[in-house]
C-alpha cells in the first residue's frame, strides 16, 4: 500500500459553522468484570455524533459478513485520543487496528492504521463511520456527493446513487467510489439545518486495469494495490452512519461502463486488500460541519470546503497556442458539397479519419455555427492567405445553415455526402430537433452576425435566421414560461414534452432582444428563467441539457442556467438576476475535478486514452448516473470572470482558471501531441473511474475545437486586466 497520503489543515474557513468540534472517547457499559469498551463521540453545531462500533471490517471474496467492533482501549493524543483494537480472522490471522482522531477548529481528522498479523487466503475491507444522534435516515436527510449526488434534485435515473428513489424506497447502504466524485467528500444535511460530510484526504485514488474489467459490475477484487475509497455510509434504524469503506467497495448501484447511453445496475463492486502478514491498510478521513438553510447552500458550503481542503492547481498553458492551434485543425475538418459546408460532427483524434456519413449538426456537440462563428473571427485576428480561408470557411458554414427552416423546424443540420437534412438524435424512430439545437445553434448565428456587423459586413440574413428561431421558441412556450424539449423535424409536433430544459433557451432569447431592439424576446426569456427558478433552480436542480443523455441532471443545465440569468442581469440591471446566477454558478462547479486522480498503475500508457501523469483537475462529470467527463466548462469560464467582476469573490477566478487552464490537459500542442493526430486534437471525453483512462470513443467533436477557441476569445473580451488575471498572460490569437 503507498504510505498515507498528506492531507491539508484541518483548520479550514467555513462561514457555516460557528463554533470548534470536540472529539473524545465515548465509554461503553459493559456487565460486571468485563474488559472495558469504547466507541467515539464529537460534540459539534451544537449536537452529538456518536459511533458505538466504529471499525466495521468485511472480509471477501464470498465472506463479506460485517463485522463492527468497539475499541479495546484508548490512549491520550494532542486534541483527541487513539483508539486500538484487535480483530481476530481466525485462529493464524487477525488485523490490529489504530484509529488516531483529533479535533480542529470546524472538524475532526481521524486516521486509521490497519496491520495484518499472521495471514491466510482472501481480503478484507474497513469501514469507518459517524452518526449523529438524531432520528432522519436516508430518506429524510439531504445527500450532497458533487457531480453525483444532489439530494433529491430530479429527473435522475432510479439506479443513479443515492438517488431520491432508492432513498425513500428504503435503502440501507449508499456507497459512491470516490473516483466518480469531483472531490471526494460526501455531505448529508438535516431537517433542522445542520449539515455534516466526510472527506477522504486523497492520495490518488490508485487503482489495477483489472478493477475497470468489468462492465456492469458484480465483481469482487483483492488487490494491496488498491488505493480508493468509497463514501456514503448506513441507514441504521433511521440514523444514517457516513463515512468510508476502504477499498472502495461500491453499491447497492453501480454504472456501466460501456454503450451509450450508459447504464445503471443494481449490483456490488467490491474492493478488498490481501490478508497478508505485514501489509498496512492506512487512510485519512476529515468531518466537518455547518449549517445550510437549503440545499442550495448545504451544496455550495460543503464544496467550498473541499474546494479550499484541495487547493486544485493546474498546469497553465499557452493561449494563443491554444488558439492557433485548435484553430488549425477546426479549419481542416470543414466538408463542402455544392453549396453546402460544414464540420462533420465526428472524427478520429488519433488517425485524423471522419466517421462515415457524420452529418454536420448545430448546437450541443455539433457546434457548427459558433464553429463558423470562431472562424470568422480568427480570420480577421489572423489575416493574410490563412485568415482569409478562416473567414471564407465560417461565412459559407452560416450560409448553409440558414437554409433551414424553423416553422415548423426542419432538421439540425445536413448530411454533407447527399445533403439530406438531418438531426442528432431520434425519438421514438422520428427525427428529433431539440430545443437546444435551436438555441444553440441561432446564438451562433447571432455572434457571427455581430461580430461581422462590428467589422462592418452586413449579414442581415444570418440575423433573420437566428430571429426566425427565437420566433419558434416564443411560439412553442406554454403560458408558464416552459418550452418542450424536442419537437419532430418537418411536423413541429411535439417529441418530448419535458420542461426541464427551459432554462436553456433564456440566454439565446436575451441577446436577440438586445440585437434586435425587441422587448418581446426579453419578456419571453424572463418567463422562461422564472419558470425555470419555480420549479428547480430554487432547489438547485438543473437538467435537461445534454443531449446523448437522458432527460437526467447534468453540469450543462447548470453552466446554462448561470448564462441565462447573468444575460438577464446585464438586460435589466436586477439583482435578482445577480443572485440567481450566482446560485447556478455554485451547482456547476461542483462537477469540475479539483483533485488528481492516478491513472491504472499497471496499464500500458499505449491503451490508455488518457496519459498516465497529466493531471485531471478541471475536467468536468457531465450528468448523474454516468461517470464520464469532458472540457465543455472550458468555453464558460468568462462567466465565472465575471462573477468574481461583479462580486470580488476570488473563489471565481480561481474555478475560471482551473477551468481555462486544467481542459486543455490533454490538448495536444506542440512538443507534447500524446499518441494523437498532432498538434490541436482533443479527445471529446474519458472516464476517470470504471474503466480508469479510457473513454467511449477516441473521437473529436466541433465542439471541442469551440470551446477551447472561444472560452479564451471570451477571456480576451472581458479586458486585459481581467484576462491577464485568469490566463496569467494574455497571447495574439
Amino acid at each position: 500500500m503507498p504510505a498515507t497520503p498528506s492531507c491539508p489543515a484541518t483548520a479550514i474557513s467555513l462561514s457555516a459553522a460557528t463554533a470548534p468540534a470536540a472529539v473524545q472517547p465515548l465509554p461503553l457499559s459493559t456487565r460486571v468484570g468485563a474488559r472495558p469498551r469504547f466507541g467515539v463521540r464529537v460534540v459539534a453545531m451544537g449536537s452529538d455524533w456518536a459511533e458505538p462500533s466504529p471499525l466495521g471490517v468485511f472480509l471477501g471474496p464470498g465472506r463479506a459478513r460485517a463485522r463492527w467492533r468497539a475499541y479495546d482501549e484508548v490512549v491520550a493524543a494532542p486534541n483527541g485520543f487513539a483508539g486500538r483494537a484487535t480483530v481476530a480472522i481466525s485462529p493464524r490471522t487477525s488485523l490490529f487496528v489504530t484509529d488516531t482522531w483529533r479535533s480542529g477548529d470546524r472538524d475532526v481528522t481521524v486516521e486509521r492504521e490497519v496491520t495484518v498479523r499472521g495471514g491466510e487466503e482472501g481480503g478484507f475491507m474497513s469501514a469507518l463511520l459517524l452518526a449523529r444522534r438524531f432520528a432522519a435516515g436516508w430518506g429524510e436527510v439531504t445527500p450532497f456527493a458533487p457531480g453525483a449526488v444532489y439530494g433529491d434534485s430530479e429527473p435522475v435515473p432510479p439506479l443513479s446513487a443515492a438517488s431520491p428513489q432508492s432513498r425513500r424506497g428504503g435503502a440501507g447502504y449508499v456507497l459512491v467510489r470516490e473516483d466518480r466524485l469531483a472531490a471526494p467528500m460526501f455531505a448529508v444535511g438535516y431537517p433542522d439545518g445542520i449539515w455534516m460530510g466526510v472527506f477522504h484526504c486523497p492520495g490518488g485514488a490508485q487503482t489495477t486495469v483489472a478493477d475497470g474489467d468489468r462492465n456492469a459490475g458484480g465483481d469482487d477484487l483483492v488487490d494491496q494495490r488498491f488505493g480508493f475509497a468509497s463514501l456514503g455510509g448506513i441507514d441504521r434504524s433511521r440514523r444514517v452512519h457516513l463515512g468510508a469503506f476502504f477499498p472502495g467497495t461500491e453499491g447497492p448501484v453501480t454504472y456501466g461502463a460501456s454503450g451509450v447511453p450508459l447504464r445503471q445496475y443494481k449490483r456490488w463492486r467490491r474492493r478488498f486488500h490481501p490478508l497478508v502478514g505485514g501489509l498496512e491498510h492506512r487512510y485519512r478521513l476529515v468531518f466537518t460541519w455547518g449549517t445550510a438553510a437549503t440545499p442550495a447552500r448545504l451544496f455550495t458550503d460543503a464544496w467550498r470546503w473541499a474546494w479550499e481542503a484541495l487547493s486544485p492547481e493546474v498546469v497553465p498553458v499557452d493561449d494563443g497556442e491554444v488558439v492557433r492551434v485548435s484553430t488549425s485543425v477546426l479549419a481542416g475538418q470543414v466538408k463542402t458539397n455544392g453549396k453546402l459546408t460544414g464540420v462533420p460532427i465526428e472524427v478520429s483524434a488519433v488517425t485524423g479519419a471522419t466517421a462515415p456519413r457524420a452529418p454536420a449538426i448545430m448546437g450541443f456537440v455539433g457546434a457548427n455555427t459558433d464553429a463558423a462563428y470562431v472562424l470568422l473571427r480568427m480570420g480577421a485576428s489572423v489575416g493574410g492567405h490563412e485568415g482569409a480561408k478562416y473567414a471564407s470557411l465560417g461565412e459559407r458554414i452560416m450560409d448553409s445553415f440558414t437554409l433551414l427552416d424553423f416553422d415548423p423546424p426542419t432538421g439540425e443540420g445536413f448530411d454533407l455526402v447527399s445533403g439530406r437534412l438531418r438531426t442528432y438524435r431520434k425519438i421514438k424512430g422520428r427525427p428529433a430537433v431539440y430545443m437546444r439545437s435551436i438555441a444553440d445553434g441561432c446564438a451562433g448565428a447571432l455572434k457571427a452576425w455581430a461580430f461581422e456587423a462590428e467589422n462592418g459586413n452586413e449579414r442581415a440574413p444570418w440575423l433573420a435566421w437566428a430571429q426566425a428561431g427565437a420566433d419558434w421558441l416564443v411560439s412553442a412556450q406554454g403560458l408558464d414560461g416552459s418550452l418542450p424539449r424536442a419537437w419532430e423535424a418537418g411536423s413541429g409536433r411535439v417529441l418530448d414534452s419535458s420542461k426541464t430544459a427551459s432554462h436553456i433557451s433564456v440566454a439565446f432569447l436575451a441577446r436577440v432582444a438586445s440585437a434586435t431592439g425587441k422587448t418581446s424576446y426579453l419578456d419571453a426569456a424572463a418567463r422562461a428563467a422564472e419558470f425555470s427558478w419555480s420549479v428547480g433552480g430554487s432547489r438547485a436542480c438543473f437538467a435537461g441539457a445534454t443531449l446523448d443523455n437522458p432527460d437526467v441532471v447534468d453540469k450543462e443545465a447548470a453552466i446554462f442556467a448561470l448564462e441565462g440569468f447573468l444575460e438577464l442581469y446585464r438586460a435589466t440591471g436586477e439583482p435578482l438576476w445577480l443572485e440567481r446566477a450566482l446560485v447556478a454558478a455554485s451547482i456547476a462547479e461542483t462537477w469540475i475535478y479539483s483533485w488528481d486522480v492516478s491513472m491504472p498503475v499497471d496499464a500500458d500508457q499505449s491503451d490508455l486514452h488518457w496519459k498516465p501523469g497529466v493531471p485531471t483537475v478541471g475536467q468536468q462529470l457531465i450528468a448523474t448516473g454516468v461517470s464520464t467527463c469532458d472540457g465543455f466548462l472550458a468555453v464558460n469560464a468568462a462567466s465565472f470572470a465575471c462573477l468574481y467582476r461583479l462580486t470580488g469573490d476570488e473563489h471565481f477566478l480561481e474555478v475560471a482558471r482551473v477551468v481555462t487552464h486544467g481542459t486543455k490537459a490533454m490538448l495536444a500542442l506542440p512538443g507534447r501531441t500524446f499518441d494523437l493526430q498532432g498538434p490541436g486534437w482533443q479527445q471529446e471525453h474519458w472516464c476517470f473511474a470504471v474503466p480508469r483512462g479510457r473513454g467511449l470513443t477516441r473521437d473529436w467533436l466541433p465542439w471541442v475545437a469551440v470551446a477551447n477557441i472561444e472560452g479564451v476569445l471570451r477571456i480576451y473580451d472581458l479586458g486585459e486586466p481581467l484576462a491577464k488575471l485568469v490566463l496569467g498572460r494574455v497571447g495574439e490569437a
